[in-house]
C-alpha cells in the first residue's frame, strides 16, 4: 500500500489541470458582460488548429503553488514532454523538479502509468480514442493530467460551451514570438493565455487562477517545441516494465498531500 501511495502521488503531481479545466479572465474584465470577438477569433484559430492535427508533440515547462497550511505559497514545477497520435495514442514523460520522472503511455488498448523512483507501474484497459482514455484517466482513476484539454479533438466545443468572459488583452512576445494576450472567465477559475500570431496559431503561455480554491494558487506553464510531423513509431507506446519493476493496482482517489523537503506539494 505505501508504494501504491508513493506512486499515485507522484504520478499525480504530472500537473494541476484535470479534465474540465478552465479558461479564465483579469481583473480588468470581470465585471465585463460578453465575449469579445476579435478575442474569440483568435482562441478558435487556435483550438481549431490543434483539434484537427493528426499528429504533434509538445514541450511544457510549468510551475505551480503549493498553498501551505500557513498560508504561504512554495512552487513546484515540471518538464514535461507530450506526443499524440490520433486518434488512439499518446504519450507523456514528466521531469519534476527534484529529478522524479513519471511516463504515461496510451497505445488505444491500454493506459500505463509508470513511477522510476519507485519502480513501480500500473495499468488499465481502456480501448478506444485518446479522449476517452484522458477521461478515464482523470475521472474515473483520479489522477491528474495538466493541459489535458489541449490533446483532446473536443478543444473548439469545450471552450464555446464553458467560456463565459473573453477579452483582448495585449499584443506580446513570448520567447521571441508575437503573440495575442487573451483573458477569459469560467465557472472555476481565471486563465490567461498567449497565442502566437500567424499561420500556426500555437498556445505559447497559459497562467491558470484557482480563484475558488484556498489562497488562490496559480499554474503556469510555457509551451515550446511545437512539432507537427514528429517521429512517430509503435514502439513508443509500447510499455516494458523495468527489470524488478512491481505492477501494483490503480487506486479510484487521488493521494495528495505528499512531503517535499519539508513543505507540502501536489
Amino acid at each position: 500500500m505505501k508504494k501504491m501511495k508513493l506512486l499515485f502521488s507522484i504520478v499525480s503531481i504530472v500537473g494541476l489541470l484535470c479534465a474540465g479545466a478552465v479558461f479564465a479572465a483579469t481583473n480588468e474584465v470581470e465585471n465585463a458582460s460578453s465575449v469579445d470577438p476579435e478575442a474569440m477569433s483568435i482562441l478558435m484559430k487556435m483550438a481549431d488548429f490543434l483539434a484537427k492535427a493528426k499528429s504533434f508533440s509538445v514541450t511544457i515547462e510549468s510551475g505551480y503553488d503549493a498553498v501551505q497550511d500557513d498560508g504561504q505559497k512554495i512552487e513546484f514545477g515540471s518538464v514535461r514532454k507530450v506526443l499524440v497520435d490520433r486518434p488512439n495514442r499518446m504519450r507523456e514523460d514528466v521531469e519534476q523538479r527534484d529529478g522524479t520522472k513519471a511516463e504515461f503511455i496510451f497505445n488505444g488498448e491500454e493506459i500505463y502509468a509508470f513511477n522510476a523512483k519507485n519502480n513501480v507501474y500500473g495499468t488499465a484497459e481502456k480501448p478506444g480514442n485518446i479522449d476517452a482514455a484522458v477521461a478515464y484517466f482523470t475521472d474515473d482513476l483520479g489522477m491528474r493530467m495538466p493541459l489535458s484539454e489541449i490533446y483532446s479533438a473536443e478543444l473548439p466545443k469545450f471552450l464555446k460551451e464553458n467560456i463565459r468572459i473573453l477579452d483582448y488583452v495585449e499584443y506580446a512576445r513570448i520567447d521571441g514570438v508575437n503573440c495575442d494576450h487573451l483573458a477569459a472567465r469560467m465557472d472555476n477559475g481565471d486563465v490567461q493565455v498567449w497565442i502566437e500570431q500567424g499561420k500556426k496559431p500555437l498556445l505559447r503561455r497559459i497562467i491558470v487562477t484557482y480563484k475558488n480554491a484556498l489562497g488562490q494558487p496559480q499554474y503556469r506553464a510555457q509551451l515550446k517545441n511545437w512539432d507537427f510531423s514528429p517521429k512517430v513509431s509503435s514502439s513508443l507506446f509500447t510499455f516494458s516494465p523495468p527489470k524488478g519493476a512491481e505492477r501494483i493496482a490503480f487506486v479510484a482517489t487521488m493521494q495528495t498531500g505528499t512531503s517535499t523537503g519539508g513543505r507540502k506539494g501536489e
